[in-house]
C-alpha cells in the first residue's frame, strides 16, 4: 500500500497511509492519520493468504475489539478495501516497543515494574484460556509513561467462545519468529499450553537486563549485570526451562515469585544495614570535655542584690547537673544548687549584707567548675554506653524480626 492511499472504515472515516511501519508473515502495518487529523495505526492483511490465517485475522479483531484492558490493544475501527481483496483494522498508534525500551536506559526496578504490568496483562486471558503463542518485544507496544501493551493475537490460540469463527487446526499453526518459540513450538504435535508464554516471557524478562536473549546453558543473565537483582536469575531459569512441567504453573505464580523473591531481598537488605551499624566515639565532639569551662569574669547587682558569674561557654544541663549534684565541698548558704544557669551565666542572690563573702563564693564556684569538669567526660561516657546499649537491643530486636519474616516468605509458596 503506497504513501497517501486511502482506506475507509467500517464508520465510513477516512484514513491516509503516511509511513510505513512494520511487516510480518501475513500483514503490514502503516501510519495513517484519519479525516481530523488523529493518528492510528493500521494492520492490513496480506492478498492471497489461506482462509485459516483470514480467520484468525477476524478472530483477533473481535476479540480486541470486545475487550476492555489497559493491557490489551483496542481496535478502534475495521474495514475492506475498495477491491475486496484486503481487510484492515485500525488500533491506537505507539511510537515505541518493548524492543525500544531493551535498548534504552532504565533502572532495575523500572524495569522489574514494567515486566510486572506486563504479566498482569497476560494473566487477563490466559485466564479466558487464551494463549499468545508470539510474545515479543515487538509486539509489545508502550506507552509515553511505558505502560505495555500487547498487540498481534494473530497466531493466538482461542478459546471458542472468543472465536467468531471456527478455525480446524487450533494449535498447528506457525509462528514466523522462532526467536522467543518455546521448544515445544518447534516439536511437531508439541503441546501448546499457558507455560508456552511463560516461556517467552522468560526469555524477554532476561533480555530486558542483558539485551541478550538466552540460549543454551551459558548465557549471560541478570547477576553478569546487576548483581543486586541475581535473584531474579532463578525465576528466569525455571520460565525457560526446557520442560513446561518444571515451570511455573501460571503467570501469577511467576507474579507471585517476582514480589517474594524482591520482599525477600529487601529484608536481607535490612539485616545487613541493621548489622553494620556501629557505635564509635573515637572522635571526640563535645567542646565542653575537648576546652572545659572556666570562670572568666564576675559581676555584682547591688540594686537587686545579685552577683553575676560569666563562664567563657555555654554549658548544657548534664555539665549543670555534674557541678550541683556531685560537688565535693559546698559553702553554707551559698551551695552548688542555689545557683541558676542561663547560656554561660550563673547567678545567685547575695544580699548587701554578706557582701563579705564575694570572694570566697567566687574562689568555691571556680572549685565546683574544676569538680565539674572532672566528673563531665565520665557522666558523658556512662551515658552514651548506655544509649549505645539501648539502641544496640532495639536493633537486635529489629534483626530477629526481619530474620524472621524473612524466613517465612522463603518458605511460603502459593
Amino acid at each position: 500500500m503506497k504513501k497517501g492511499a486511502e482506506l475507509y472504515g467500517s464508520l465510513l472515516e477516512q484514513y491516509e497511509i503516511t509511513e510505513h511501519i512494520a511487516n510480518g508473515g501475513n500483514s503490514e502495518v502503516y501510519k495513517v492519520k484519519n479525516s481530523k487529523g488523529e493518528i492510528y495505526a493500521l494492520k492490513l492483511l496480506n492478498t492471497g493468504i489461506s482462509k485459516e490465517k483470514l480467520r484468525r485475522f477476524k478472530n483477533e479483531m473481535a476479540f480486541c475489539i470486545r475487550t476492555e484492558n489497559p493491557n490489551i490493544i483496542k481496535i478502534v475501527d475495521n474495514g475492506i478495501t475498495d477491491d475486496k481483496e484486503q481487510i484492515f483494522y485500525i488500533m491506537p498508534y505507539y511510537n515505541k516497543t518493548l524492543r525500544t525500551y531493551i535498548n534504552e536506559e532504565h533502572t532495575a526496578q523500572d524495569k522489574i515494574q514494567l515486566f510486572i504490568r506486563l504479566l498482569k496483562g497476560v494473566s487477563f486471558f490466559h485466564k479466558k484460556e487464551i494463549i499468545h503463542r508470539d510474545i515479543k518485544p515487538e509486539n509489545i507496544l508502550l506507552s509515553n509513561d511505558n505502560f505495555p501493551i500487547i498487540s498481534d493475537f494473530g497466531i493466538a490460540h482461542f478459546t471458542s467462545e472468543e472465536m467468531i469463527t471456527q478455525i480446524e487446526t487450533k494449535i498447528g499453526s506457525k509462528m514466523a519468529n522462532f526467536q522467543y518459540a518455546a521448544p515445544e513450538q518447534r516439536e511437531k504435535n508439541g503441546i501448546i499450553t499457558n507455560k508456552t508464554d511463560i516461556y517467552a516471557l522468560g526469555l524477554i524478562f532476561n533480555e530486558m537486563f542483558t539485551r541478550k536473549i538466552p540460549f543454551g546453558n551459558s548465557y549471560k543473565k541478570v547477576k553478569d549485570i546487576n548483581k543486586q537483582f541475581a535473584f531474579l536469575d532463578k525465576i528466569i531459569d525455571k520460565m525457560i526451562s526446557q520442560s513446561p512441567d518444571n515451570r511455573q504453573n501460571s503467570v501469577d505464580d511467576v507474579i507471585y515469585e517476582i514480589k517474594a523473591e524482591l520482599e525477600i531481598n529487601k529484608r536481607e537488605k535490612e539485616i545487613k544495614e541493621l548489622q553494620e551499624i556501629t557505635y564509635s566515639y573515637d572522635t571526640e565532639e563535645d567542646i565542653l570535655i575537648l576546652e572545659p569551662p572556666k570562670l572568666i569574669d564576675f559581676k555584682y547587682d547591688d540594686i537587686i542584690e545579685k552577683l553575676f558569674l560569666y563562664l567563657d561557654k555555654k554549658v548544657n544541663q548534664e555539665w549543670i547537673n555534674c557541678m550541683t549534684e556531685k560537688s565535693c565541698i559546698s559553702l553554707f548558704g551559698y551551695e552548688p544548687k542555689k545557683f541558676r544557669f542561663e547560656n554561660n551565666v550563673a547567678s545567685v542572690k547575695l544580699p548587701f549584707s554578706n557582701l563579705e563573702r564575694l570572694q570566697l563564693i567566687i574562689d568555691y564556684f571556680k572549685e565546683w567548675i574544676n569538680h565539674a569538669n572532672q566528673e563531665y567526660p565520665a557522666y558523658v561516657k556512662k551515658k552514651r554506653e548506655q544509649e549505645q546499649l539501648r539502641q544496640e537491643q532495639i536493633i537486635m530486636k529489629k534483626i530477629e524480626r526481619e530474620e524472621k519474616i524473612k524466613k517465612e516468605l522463603e518458605k511460603a509458596h502459593i
